[in-house]
């Protein structure tokens, strides 16, 4: 017999339904994450060498994640399908409008429309944490794992979409079949009911300062830090690297940047399945070491081999080194602002000194 707190099986497994709906959203997260990495080839900016300006669109993106609880607050009486609503709308107008942009605009144009992509892929991130909450307390690691995985499996995808088409569509058919994408998640989400749930008592800035009394959260707040940002400003310019360094073709470059996200992924489930055998210092400490050597091999290869060699120890050195952390999205989009110049200076240099044919 049920007791008197327990909910209703029927409500139980509604909770259930619409959570895995909100655990698909991180698939499409994925997806608008990774599209600047990906488009910016497209865009022609491994031929112009404008590297600042690229460095801009990374600023407009992040600019617009930060912009994102601002709409989430307005929202905030409404159900959850709003917020996810809303998202899924911004990013698919974020599309489109980038799509009718002709070709050589003003990189300022493009800004606006990336800043719309950053908005809705922040909302989108804040609406599906909270949609998650059911499964999150049923299984918290087996969630968080789960979330990891339609995440990279949603990099992988976008990658692989543009790859293939790099030759075969023009820009605008490109954005606008990406566009496609967010609107079907659109419909999901507009016609989804959400439970409703208790208002969310946020955390105040003296309790935010106590978590850092603990040296060990310090040092972990820092490595989260660090750790996405090299992770994502490898993702975001690893396709303009290896086409200067290497002077091979985007679409290429765009295939070697698939097998980056794809060993991030490998890695991740390599890392939760050896994690009970192996102690985890020394799990850390052969990530680290594989990222290293993947990097020293990026920066002195002159060819394909040394570059898909080092982009898979990279891509995984990075996946097992994450673990299951791949939660902490707001410090991964704060490091990757701070990290992206270092890699802008990086790929600048390799334009200057480019590799023997």
């Amino acid at each position: 017999m049920a007791s008197a707190s327990s909910p209703p099986a029927g409500q139980t497994l509604l909770q259930a339904g619409t959570a895995r709906r909100g655990l698909a959203g991180f698939f499409l997260s994925g997806l608008l994450f990774s599209f600047l990495g990906v488009i910016l080839p497209a865009w022609g900016h491994h031929i112009a060498g404008d590297f600042i300006t690229v460095g801009y669109y990374f600023l407009a993106m992040n600019l617009g994640i930060l912009a994102a609880p601002l709409p989430a607050r307005l929202l905030r009486n409404k159900t959850l399908s709003a917020p996810l609503a809303l998202a899924c709308g911004l990013a698919c107008a974020a599309f489109l409008y980038l799509a009718l942009l002709p070709p050589g605009t003003n990189p300022w144009w493009r800004m606006a429309g990336i800043f719309l992509l950053g908005c809705g892929a922040g909302l989108l991130n804040l609406g599906t944490f909270r949609a998650i909450t059911p499964l999150y307390r049923h299984d918290a690691a087996a969630t968080v794992n789960l979330a990891g995985a339609m995440f990279g499996a949603g990099c992988v995808v976008m990658t692989i979409l543009v790859a293939g088409t790099f030759y075969v569509y023009s820009v605008m058919s490109i954005l606008i079949f990406v566009a496609i994408i967010p609107g079907l998640f659109l419909a999901m989400y507009a016609t989804t009911r959400f439970s409703a749930e208790a208002p969310v008592q946020q955390a105040t800035l003296r309790q935010a300062f106590a978590d850092f009394k603990s040296l060990a959260a310090v040092l972990f707040t820092l490595l989260l830090f660090f750790q996405f940002g090299n992770e994502w400003a490898i993702a975001g310019w690893l396709p303009l690297f290896l086409i200067q360094r290497l002077g091979i073709s985007p679409e290429s470059s765009l295939m070697l940047l698939a097998e980056y996200w794809l060993a991030l992924l490998v890695g991740r489930v390599v890392a939760i399945s050896v994690l009970p055998h192996v102690s985890r210092s020394k799990l850390l400490m052969g990530s680290v070491l594989a990222a290293i050597f993947g990097c020293a091999i990026l920066i002195s290869t002159n060819n394909m081999f040394g570059a898909a060699t080092g982009v898979l120890l990279v891509g995984g050195g990075f996946g097992k080194g994450t673990g299951d952390s791949r939660s902490g999205a707001g410090l991964l989009d704060c490091g990757r602002g701070i990290v992206s110049a270092a890699a802008a200076h990086r790929v600048a240099h390799s334009e200057a000194q480019p590799a023997e044919q």
